[in-house]
């Protein structure tokens, strides 16, 4: 392959030297002024009026001033001095007060609240101590301290500002000069305008906005929103939140997790140093840098010609391609793991200068030189898939795999029915000639079965803990085929007709309380010439599963409670009829159930949930019946009346259109179930607020499903989904993302107030109204002012711990105090309403609903 071309990349930028170079200087360029300022903030603050008189007389040259000391506490008294020739020296304390400076070099003192500040001509030097003072820069070359909570700085100058603004809730607007800012506090507001402007950050929740002109941005803190505007812009990052660099040819480094980054329109590079982030290239010739060895990431290249450049070195590890999934693992420590979930990448570049097609890796990984044959070379063909043994045996001539931690070994019959075995070092992965492929992290030991288990009656029986036996029996002379007695812990069968399962799956699908079908649970349709469908008494919402245990023999798990799970056995059916009378075929059910259960992973919280709704779900998908809706849609929907429903569902269909739907399934498309599940879930939760609903439809939502487990996460907790606003001001975009299984997991316990489909939804009914964050659209202001004084009242009294059935994790922001209310209101109002009346009340107003 020719050498990686790199000439697509920012000349600025070109490679880490030059970025990091062009770092130092830029900081090395604003160091002095921020000194400067940070010492004029500690001198200030700390000085009484008589010393900081002294400190402004040391001033050298000496200006011709005019020196003002006054302590005035009255509405609309106003200090006009800009008349005034020679230059002002202003010490004032009060309140609610007016001033304007002079035509030359001034410096003002307030110490107060709700005072306005006007300077006027020259560079001017501005304190300002208090809460909810307003300063206006006209013009000059202005410096400003800002001590305090929601301050209003603004600059109408055509020359850069300074400042430093310390405090909460404090608005900055910049000049269209080169501005200079930092803003140490949470909730502050920074925008500048044109020029190459300066933003330093500390603290949670800002937002940061820079307009055009090549920006640097320094950002330390959570939940972060920034916007460097169009021009060549350098970003840095130590925390979490929303990343846009727009466009221009940016460089992009990112600190911390759960970020989401845009570089938008140019050629950018995007450094990141921590995982469980998602990084989008967007328009342009894009270059990401993972600069870490373990952990997670979500890389999507987008239009133009994308790289990964990895900070690894290919032959120490080894690495696993699944569709877009992409696993290196370190040889000498399998647990040291990095994870790429990649699109629209056309390279991987490694620090050994390897370079390499996604395509290319899946065949050339790994260590190529530690295979050991102790009897025989015949059954080996390495070749160059390095990672991968090619065995050229049928899988059927297996006899069993062992893995420890340092080897393989596998035992096979030759062409002479002989015993013959083969070690193997440093593989993950075995092919055999009939195309069977075992992944040795997942299946590190196993058995084979000489049996076609779906074509056998099988009975399984636990003798003791984790131990078991499983007899298969010949469906028509009732032979017993084989016996099997193992140990379910840490073993895989792969049998006759290629099914590979782990034994505890085994266990799980063919054993359990079963029972022949009877008059208590079920009876046959004698009625009919259709004496194969068996019509159910079992209640619809108390079936989770249909699994095919044998030739024509099916197990369908229920329950009458959540603490007791039976398994009714069916023998020689080929249909049921629900309790509603809707006939189902079993083999389409099992077969569509196997599929789900197949591809989309589940953390083991979340995994019960979702397998016990996977038969609501599949049969809704083959029947599209309604009635399959009862019991996951939450909100009351059982307790409408059926006009009440049909109105709801035709909601649910207005807004399903008005969606688009995507999917990382290998068509890309989201299943029906799936749809009318969370739509209709929305549509009862805005019933009664046609206009929020009409908001979300035309908001053009974009909603994507993946059958991964989550985003990204370690061992302090995982990502089930997130909200994301993008664009711009004229033309904002709108995205959710979820997993099947967490999702399915929400709606499945639809009285636990853990709904992430509702919890993302709400997100955006909150992005819907840029002016009010953390507040739904079409929050009335009373309501609206009424909320956020609960909410304040309740971050107090939390502390960072739950309150009641209110989850801790909603004290983290006011956006997920917003969605975890929502939740909590639509799946279980009885607990909010314990938790705290005040919250329910608002709640109630807002959705006109009294539950």
């Amino acid at each position: 392959m020719d050498p990686i071309n790199n000439s697509h990349i920012s000349p600025n930028y070109s490679n880490k030297e030059s970025y990091k170079q062009d770092l130092n200087n830029k900081n090395s360029d604003h160091k002095k002024k921020q000194e400067n300022l940070i010492k004029s903030v500690s001198d200030s603050v700390n000085l009484s009026s008589e010393s900081l008189l002294a400190y402004i007389d040391s001033l050298e040259p000496k200006p011709d001033t005019l020196e003002i000391t006054t302590s005035v506490d009255r509405k609309n008294t106003d200090l006009l001095i800009g008349d005034h020739l020679g230059s002002l020296k202003l010490i004032l304390d009060g309140n609610n007060n007016t001033i304007k400076g002079s035509t030359e070099d001034d410096v003002i003192y307030i110490e107060g609240k709700k005072n306005k500040i006007y300077s006027d001509e020259n560079n001017d030097t501005v304190f300002i101590v208090g809460n909810s003072n307003t300063y206006e820069n006209s013009a000059g070359e202005d410096q400003f301290v800002a001590l305090g909570n929601t301050n209003k700085i603004t600059s109408l100058s055509n020359q850069s500002i300074s400042g430093v603004v310390n405090g909460d809730n404090n608005q900055v607007t910049g000049s269209i000069a080169d501005d200079f800012i930092i803003s140490n506090g949470s909730k502050n507001r920074i925008t500048t305008n044109e020029g190459d402007d300066v933003v330093i950050s500390n603290g949670d929740n800002q937002i940061l906005m820079t307009g055009d002109g090549s920006d640097l941005i320094i950002s330390e803190g959570n939940a972060q929103s920034i916007r460097a505007g169009d021009g060549d812009d350098l970003i840095t990052t130590n925390g979490s939140g929303n990343i846009y660099g727009e466009n221009g040819n940016d460089v992009l480094e990112i600190s911390g997790k759960l970020n989401n980054a845009y570089a938008g329109s140019g050629d950018d590079i995007i450094r990141v140093l921590d995982s469980n982030n998602t990084l989008n290239g967007n328009d342009g010739n894009d270059t990401f840098q993972v600069q870490f060895d373990k952990g997670y990431l979500t890389i999507n290249g987008d239009e133009g010609f994308d790289i990964i450049e990895v900070d690894l070195n290919l032959e120490k590890f080894a690495s696993i391609v699944n569709n877009n999934k992409i696993s290196f693992y370190l040889r000498e420590d399998s647990s040291n793991v990095l994870e790429l979930s990649v699109s629209d990448i056309e390279l991987i570049k490694f620090n050994d200068g390897t370079i390499k097609t996604i395509s290319e890796l899946s065949e050339l990984v790994g260590l190529s030189d530690d295979i050991i044959l102790e009897e025989s070379s015949s059954a080996v063909n390495s070749s160059n898939a390095i990672n991968n043994v090619n065995i050229d045996i049928d899988s059927n001539s297996l006899i069993e795999i062992q893995s420890t931690s340092t080897s393989t070994i596998l035992t096979y019959l030759d062409s002479n029915n002989e015993n013959k075995s083969i070690t193997l070092k440093g593989y993950d992965f075995l092919t055999f000639e009939d195309n069977v492929q075992i992944n040795l992290q997942e299946y590190p030991n196993l058995e084979f079965i000489d049996i076609n288990p779906y074509d056998s009656l099988v009975v399984t029986e636990l003798i003791s803990e984790d131990q078991y036996i499983s007899k298969f029996i010949d469906p028509i002379s009732e032979e017993v085929l084989l016996t099997k007695e193992f140990n379910s812990e840490n073993l895989s069968f792969l049998f006759k007709d290629g099914t590979l399962i782990k034994a505890q799956d085994f266990v799980r699908d063919f054993t359990g309380k079963s029972q022949e079908i009877d008059e208590t649970n079920g009876t046959v349709d004698s009625e009919s010439e259709a004496s194969n469908v068996a019509k159910l008494s079992i209640d619809t919402q108390n079936i989770y599963s249909v699994k095919q245990i044998g030739f024509s023999q099916y197990s369908i798990e229920h329950s009458e409670n959540d603490d007791s799970i039976s398994f009714l056995l069916l023998n020689d059916f080929q249909y049921i009829e629900t309790k509603e009378g809707i006939t189902l075929s079993l083999n389409e059910l099992s077969t569509s159930i196997r599929e789900i259960d197949q591809v989309e992973r589940s953390r083991g919280v979340y995994e019960a949930a979702h397998d016990r709704s996977a038969f609501r779900r599949q049969a809704y998908n083959l029947t599209k019946d309604g009635s399959f809706l009862e019991g996951l849609i939450s909100g009351g929907y059982s307790d409408l009346t059926t006009d009440e429903k049909n109105i709801l569902i035709g909601n649910a269909q207005i807004l399903e259109d008005s969606i688009s739907f995507t999917s990382d399934d290998s068509d890309g498309l989201v299943d029906a179930a799936t749809k009318k599940f969370i739509t209709t879930s929305v549509a009862n939760l805005l019933k009664n607020r046609t206009d929020v609903f009409q908001s979300l439809v035309d908001s053009k939502l974009t909603l994507n499903f993946t059958k991964n487990a989550d985003f990204g996460g370690d061992a302090s907790g995982f990502v089930t989904g997130f909200a994301e606003l993008s664009g711009d001001d004229n033309a904002p975009e709108f995205s959710v993302s979820l997993t099947y299984s967490t999702f399915y997991g929400g709606i499945y316990d639809e009285k636990d107030g853990d709904n992430v489909g509702i919890h993302e939804i709400t997100h955006i009914l909150d992005f819907l109204d840029i002016k009010n964050e953390g507040l739904p659209i079409h929050m009335n202001s009373e309501t609206g002012k009424t909320f956020k004084e609960v909410r304040t009242s309740l971050f107090e009294q939390s502390g960072g711990d739950e309150i009641g059935t209110i989850r801790n994790y909603a004290f983290t922001t006011d956006f997920e105090f917003l969605s975890v209310s929502v939740e909590n209101f639509y799946e279980d109002p009885t607990g909010l309403a314990s938790s705290s009346t005040e919250l329910y009340d608002v709640m109630a107003d807002f959705f006109n609903q009294e539950t």
